[in-house]
């Protein structure tokens, strides 16, 4: 409990309902006056109703949604962090200056906060290093980073080189990155199982309330309303689970669009316009939504194609990279001199798809002789966070004086580790991708089959009370609704908006999950519209031909 306190900055649960909960909760009590007394309008009331009861939850749950924000982060940054510090073991800081650099690298954000937290006890409350290590491990609910931290107290309490340390924690927190990892994965497996589940259930839900106007005489585009709104909540709460539960590892880095994303993006463009051009084409044609729907989405395929075919060259620069960072910290070490020479040496060997880049790096080095830039630029390219990261770490490194044969080694040690990991993860998402087309294709069947069979009986108690009036009408009325007529139409049309949103949705959460680009979720968009399609004409051909009395048919 004190952890969690102390991950909003309070000692306890007393100093937190007196700095924060007393006061908000007053607020939100005055709020609810005001909207109780100061509206007429019983909706209003409702609504103050709702806000403060919201706000209350807040109040409880804040806390604990901080620390589990704060131990994600910390989870997220576990392998850079340790990579960026054993990297920077050689070049043989003091102690202080080694914490003060971790403390300022903001892009590990919680993890540089901790030290931040351990030299301020060291240089405001002058305790000593190893008792500042232990005190603050006792602030973090991540129990990987807090045994890390005991650690390092233990090693400092011995007197203990901190960069030996760092060395020789590598494989210790990168096993303790892959334990979060691979739980991780076993989260996204309670998202797949939850999504078909819900989408499922809901099918049948919708499938067994498309009847009910036999029951309430209720027009049931009513009840299709309500399916477009249902699957729309449905997909969006799952979208956010998966936001909320699962750590991010995004394949791309945030340095900028590099020319791959920026053709995606080109494409895109082109993609709209060819489907502007051809909306007056489809527009009017006599032909279903759902099909019209598909044809305009049908040049987004392009896109989504093309922007696969960018990721896997992203993941074929993330798999290169550990045995050319590994080659480039030997070659560096062996042979001195800086690293514009020593990419020089390294561009008659084959490094596959990297081959451009470096040759590319190598211009800039010799050209500008601005030696951040041209890595920056280098990382820019390839597109990948690992890469972007890990180049980073090594030039850093490199140009501080450390031993580029042993940054080298972690790096591409460390690297090679995540990618085995990530390989391990395109197995589950495909999992999900399996699980994401086979509850559309079952969402669909049932949708469109219960329709047509709510359409069907509509028509039959139509064609049986043709005729008939009086006495015996009032009296079949009092059974089933007699007055109601069938909109086929209309109804396929509700269903063709729930499908579009349900496929979208999905095709993005896949996205969500693989962590590539979200571009690419129109290839599967594009697909399940028109397995839609297909499913629609091919069920409404049938029940035409088995019943076409019923249908107008003949």
């Amino acid at each position: 409990m004190n952890k969690t306190f102390a991950a909003i900055g309070v000692q306890d649960f007393k100093t937190y309902l007196i700095k924060y909960f007393l006061p908000i909760f007053m607020g939100d009590f005055l709020v609810l006056f005001l909207f109780l007394f100061g509206f007429e309008a019983n909706y209003m009331k409702w609504i103050g109703i709702a806000i403060f009861f919201i706000v209350l939850l807040v109040l409880f749950v804040y806390p604990s949604m901080i620390i589990d924000n704060q131990s994600r982060d910390i989870e997220e940054n576990l392998h850079y962090f340790i990579t960026y510090a054993g990297a920077l073991s050689t070049v043989n800081l003091e102690r202080k200056e080694m914490f003060k650099d971790l403390s300022n690298k903001v892009r590990y954000r919680e993890i540089s906060r901790a030290f931040k937290k351990l030299l301020y006890l060291v240089e405001n409350i002058k305790l000593d290093f190893s008792t500042s290590a232990y005190k603050t491990s006792t602030l973090y609910k991540s129990e990987h980073f807090s045994r890390f931290l005991e650690r390092m107290g233990i090693a400092l309490s011995f007197n203990a080189n901190v960069s030996n340390f760092f060395l020789q924690e590598q494989e210790a927190l990168m096993n303790s990155y892959a334990i979060v990892f691979k739980e991780a994965l076993e989260r996204i497996k309670i998202v797949q199982e939850m999504f078909v589940s819900l989408i499922l259930a809901f099918a049948f839900v919708l499938s067994t309330i498309l009847l009910m106007p036999f029951l309430t005489g209720i027009d049931g585009t009513y009840f299709l309303l309500f399916g477009i709104l249902g699957i729309a909540m449905i997909d969006l709460m799952i979208i956010v689970f998966t936001k909320f539960f699962l750590p991010k590892d995004n394949l791309y880095h945030e340095l900028g669009f590099e020319s791959g994303r920026q053709k995606v993006i080109f494409t895109f463009v082109v993609a709209c316009v060819v489907s502007l051009f051809i909306v007056p084409f489809v527009i009017f044609q006599d032909i279903t939504l759902i099909l019209k729907l598909a044809i305009l989405s049908t040049p987004f395929i392009v896109v989504g194609w093309y922007s696969n075919k960018q990721e896997q060259m992203v993941w074929k620069r993330d798999v290169l990279f550990p045995a050319f960072i590994r080659s480039l910290g030997d070659v560096h070490q062996s042979k001195g001199g800086t690293l514009t020479t020593t990419v020089e040496t390294l561009i008659p060997h084959d490094f596959g798809i990297l081959n451009e880049m470096l040759e590319r790096v190598y211009k800039r080095l010799k050209i500008t002789k601005d030696k951040f830039n041209s890595w920056y630029y280098f990382s820019k390219e390839s597109g990948s966070a690992l890469v972007s990261e890990f180049m980073d770490i090594f030039v850093t490194v490199v140009y501080r004086g450390g031993s580029s044969a042993v940054a080298g080694k972690i790096v591409s040690d460390n690297m090679s580790r995540i990618n085995g990991l990530r390989d391990i993860k395109k197995e589950y998402s495909s999992g999900v991708k399996g699980s994401v087309y086979g509850s559309f294709f079952s969402f669909a069947l049932t949708v469109y089959i219960s329709l047509l069979i709510s359409v069907l009986l509509l028509n039959i108690f139509a064609s049986m009370t043709a005729g008939i009036d009086g006495v015996a009408l009032q009296m079949i009325q009092g059974i089933f609704p007699t007055d109601m007529e069938a909109d086929l139409e209309k109804s396929t049309n509700y269903v063709a908006i729930a499908i579009t949103i349900h496929a979208l949705l999905s095709a993005y959460l896949y996205k969500e999950i693989d962590g590539g680009n979200y571009f690419s979720l129109f290839q599967d968009f594009v697909i399940m519209m028109w397995m839609g399609v297909a499913i629609e004409i091919g069920l409404t051909v049938m029940f035409k031909s088995m019943f076409a009395s019923y249908f107008g048919v003949g």
